[in-house]
């Protein structure tokens, strides 16, 4: 099931005052090496930070599950927010302890030079966003546009359904890990969206500092017969730690409800 990570730019800028929430604006992107450790999951907390904040940051979208559940209506939306969700992840998935026995291979991890860009998902970026390995793990059509439009709605440039200008996307990362104890395959792809309106604004910082958003898909598969019990465990981890993590309180976009007039 999709996770769904935003926090609003007045949500933001209020615990920025706090003292409670840094952002990145002025500061350096993580390094791919430092991603790579975030994403094999034994990365040490200010790193995990960092990684966090560059997505957070930016008031991009972070999506979170299995293949196809968000074609199938799977939108109950849980946070996957901040450091206790992390480290939650790293310990009720054992991915950690795969990675730390020599039991996780990382498949790939690059990083595009200034992005790849394209307006829709062509034949020549689909295979970064499908498992080398696994290809029933795949990033869809529909998650790319989920995360555009989110980005859209949050600036005011579009309404709930439709958006006349379609921001360009730039790929920007690519990681595979194949994790043998737990027999899962993970892929997380990187980009990054903007509207012209966006570009100049500077109350929403890239990881690069462009004012570019950037979004996180990460689609995973178990191959192990135990696969019910921990994609629960990883469920109710997420949704445990976004009540213990104020400081990620996550903003809807708001559902589209639709009424029938009275006869």
């Amino acid at each position: 099931m999709f996770g769904y990570l935003r926090i609003g730019r007045n949500t933001r800028k209020l615990l920025c005052h706090l003292g409670k929430y840094k952002m990145t604006q002025n500061k350096p992107p993580p390094t791919l090496d430092e991603y790579r450790a975030f994403h094999s999951m034994v990365c040490p907390p200010h790193v995990a930070r960092r990684c966090v904040h560059s997505i957070v940051g930016s008031g991009g979208v972070f999506l979170f599950g299995t293949p196809g559940a968000h074609e199938r209506g799977r939108t109950d939306f849980s946070s996957w927010s901040g450091m206790w969700s992390y480290y939650l992840l790293v310990l009720c998935t054992l991915t950690g302890l795969s990675t730390l026995l020599g039991l996780t291979d990382e498949v790939d991890a690059r990083e595009f030079s200034q992005g790849d860009e394209t307006s829709s998902l062509t034949e020549d970026l689909a295979k970064w966003f499908r498992s080398e390995r696994n290809e029933s793990v795949a990033v869809s059509k529909r998650e790319i546009e989920y995360c555009r439009r989110a980005a859209l709605r949050d600036i005011g440039d579009v309404g709930n359904e439709k958006c006349e200008e379609i921001p360009r996307i730039k790929l920007r990362r690519r990681f595979e890990y194949d994790f043998h104890l737990i027999g899962a395959n993970v892929i997380m792809v990187h980009f990054t969206t903007s509207t012209t309106h966006f570009a100049s604004s500077s109350n929403s910082p890239a990881d690069d500092g462009s004012g570019d958003l950037l979004h996180v898909v990460e689609v995973y598969q178990f191959r192990s017969w135990f696969v019910t019990v921990i994609e629960r465990i990883v469920e109710e981890a997420i949704h445990f730690a976004s009540m213990l993590d104020p400081c990620h309180w996550r903003s809807y976009v708001t559902p589209i409800v639709r009424k029938d007039k009275a006869s």
